[in-house]
């Protein structure tokens, strides 16, 4: 049996919103009460992004990064974040960057960020 991350399948396929919106429900929940662990907070983040963050991909520019499989997802659920998911993010994201010093937990708060 494969373990399978929800955020990861909701990259390869259109979750129902409300599945959605519990998880991202739960993953505001764990950012907001995890203060000591970085990689917990790191792999959280990275959830957080999957379902967050939108690129543009254009012909003149080609990203080869796990950026594009983000842009896949939201632009495959055709709905954004509620507004309350949004403002909860844009209040939590500033934070972890002072309170972690690991570069992946601020760059990817700096990803996320973008694409709010």
């Amino acid at each position: 049996m494969e373990c399978v991350s929800i955020s990861c399948e909701g990259l390869k396929t259109r979750l129902e919103m409300s599945i959605r919106d519990a998880v991202v429900d739960i993953i505001i929940k764990i950012l907001n009460e995890e203060t000591t662990e970085t990689e917990a907070v790191y792999r959280t983040l990275v959830g957080l992004g999957n379902f967050v963050c939108v690129i543009i991909i254009t012909l003149s520019v080609v990203h080869i990064n796990f950026r594009i499989y983000q842009a896949h997802s939201a632009t495959t659920q055709h709905a954004p974040l509620t507004s309350t998911h949004m403002g909860d993010i844009q209040k939590i994201l500033p934070a972890f960057s002072k309170q972690f010093t690991d570069s992946r937990v601020s760059n990817v708060c700096r990803d996320i960020a973008l694409y709010l």
